[in-house]
């Protein structure tokens, strides 16, 4: 069966009432399973019929297109046993009224729910329920009218109950949910960013689902809605790596504003739902990530330390979208953090408590908070912008800070493998986890001189390689020449060395020792009196 345009992108497209129930049928729409399920009643199923009969728009449906599996799925009360579909579309808004035509519409040999038993009036051209069409012989099932051969059958059948002008409007009503389109928005995506911001700007009004409530359900099955491990197995689809439920809160209470040491268990108000600021959270650290990988930190164990994490939740919950200048502000502060340390507070908590509290100072009141570049200015000085001048790289800990800054410089370095492809990074880490740096030479973990990202399924190096693939790995001419001679430790000693500048060198450039630290461009602009007064001449 033909799915709807677009195939392969993402975009609008329109959907008849008789392919949606097809499409239903073969298995290819799906639903979520949400915890509140299917709950529409009897009348508003009714008035969606009303309105498609009167030309009435009733809104939007937003598809995301993503594989399922075959077997036993509900559409609500709905059930149906369907095959496996690697181009199926998830509904992520538009539930109630799929499900209510689908359960109104498709063929049944069993009754499957009395809200679906609707039933057009020809006399009064009203949609009407099943008590009311039980008296009324001149009332015919919605089912009924979805082809022409199904109510020339239903009008054949009652010929001698209805009038003359029934059966001119029997085949009006075939005619009305033949060509009725309801417009539709498919993502061909797993870009969950631009799938929050397209359903925020079509979620229709009414019973419809929370956006925590649909977005759990299409990426964080499994688990507890509204809840760290929720936020967790969502964002560890990016290929960041599984984020802790501490941080997860600490950057929850953060995105709040205020103290993030006061307790979680006393935080939400009776009317407030922790669901829907979860999912704020996660979208806050959706973009924290995204700015951690434009720094190169692809990965969760690349970063020194995660004592950023819930600060760049606050920021980037407060400020979404700050320009250039600021991120890369933004930038200096984390790396000179790492380096350095955050701050003379003793203990994390308390650094992470100040930051937090310098850029959303006030529980629930974002509105009183600073704008980026104060924060940020604000930031900077706690943070020193000294470069070590003989950074100790060995022994080396994977697990610990300077451990991981020798690695992002060695991933900086873009290794290869031997057929000269680019080493997938995030991928290493997934697979390998804190193993991903592999012994260029047998029984010597602990030197950095001896660790790279070569690929442990590729035999070690011999200095006989391409130049460019030992280049990518820090292993230079002298360097190769050392491996060939098999003189291993002249070979430990030039690359210790040869890794240390580069460690050295890649942090440098990162900290900006020196560099002002002044407002963004725009704010330095101002407007000339003159050229106001000629405006307004």
């Amino acid at each position: 069966m033909a799915l709807p345009e677009p195939l392969d992108g993402t975009g609008a497209t329109e959907l008849a009432i008789p392919d949606i129930v097809r499409l239903a049928r073969a298995g290819e729409i799906r639903i979520p399973e949400f915890q509140r399920s299917f709950v529409w009643d009897a009348s508003d199923v009714r008035k969606l019929f009303d309105s498609i009969y009167r030309g009435f728009p009733i809104g939007t449906i937003l598809l995301w297109r993503h594989p399922a599996e075959g077997g036993v799925v509900h559409l609500g009360p709905i059930e149906l046993d369907v095959p496996k579909s690697g181009r199926a579309l998830w509904v992520v808004d538009g539930q109630q009224r799929i499900i209510s035509l689908v359960g109104s519409l498709m063929d049944s040999e069993t009754r499957i729910d009395e809200r679906f038993e609707v039933y057009f009036d020809l006399a009064s051209k009203a949609f009407v329920n099943e008590r009311q069409a039980q008296v009324n012989p001149r009332a015919i099932p919605v089912r009924e009218a979805l082809g022409s051969r199904q109510v020339a059958n239903w009008t054949r059948r009652h010929a001698d109950d209805l009038e003359l002008d029934d059966f001119d409007t029997a085949d009006s009503l075939v005619g009305v949910l033949r060509d009725y389109r309801i417009p539709a928005y498919i993502v061909a995506t797993n870009d969950q960013a631009l799938l929050r911001e397209i359903f925020d700007r079509v979620n229709s009004a009414g019973k419809a689902i929370s956006r925590a409530q649909i977005f759990h359900a299409l990426f964080a099955s499994g688990t507890n809605e509204g809840s760290p491990a929720s936020v967790a197995s969502a964002l560890e689809k990016t290929g960041f790596g599984r984020l802790d439920d501490g941080r997860i809160l600490q950057s929850l209470l953060a995105v709040r504003g205020g103290n993030v040491q006061r307790d979680i268990h006393d935080e939400f108000e009776p009317v407030e739902d922790p669901a829907e600021w979860f999912d704020v959270t996660e979208s806050a650290l959706r973009r924290a990530i995204e700015f951690l990988q434009g720094q190169g930190i692809t990965h969760l164990l690349l970063m020194p330390n995660t004592l950023p994490i819930p600060v760049l939740a606050a920021f980037f919950h407060v400020h979404p979208s700050p320009n250039a200048w600021i991120r890369r502000l933004l930038a200096r502060w984390l790396w000179r953090g790492w380096v350095n340390g955050f701050g003379t507070e003793s203990g994390q908590t308390p650094i992470m408590r100040r930051a937090i509290s310098t850029i959303n100072p006030r529980r629930l009141h974002q509105d009183q908070a600073p704008d980026a570049y104060d924060a940020l200015k604000r930031l900077l000085q706690h943070v020193s912008d000294h470069v070590p001048t003989e950074m100790k790289i060995s022994p080396l800990r994977s697990d610990k800070a300077t451990g991981r800054v020798v690695q992002l410089a060695l991933a900086d370095q873009v290794p290869r493998n031997l057929s000269g492809e680019k080493i997938d990074i995030v991928d290493l880490f997934n697979s390998s986890g804190a193993a991903a740096l592999t012994e260029l030479v047998r029984g010597h973990r602990s030197l950095a001189g001896a660790r790279a990202f070569w690929p442990s399924s590729s035999p070690l190096p011999t200095g006989d390689e391409d130049p460019r693939i030992l280049r990518s790995h820090v292993i230079s001419a002298e360097v190769a020449t050392a491996l060939q001679a098999r003189k291993i430790p002249r070979f430990l000693e030039v690359r210790e060395e040869d890794v240390r500048q580069l460690v050295t060198r890649f942090v440098t450039a990162r900290i900006e020792a020196g560099a002002p630290t002044r407002p963004p461009l725009e704010n330095l602009i101002v407007a000339d009196p003159d050229d106001d007064a000629s405006n307004g001449a």
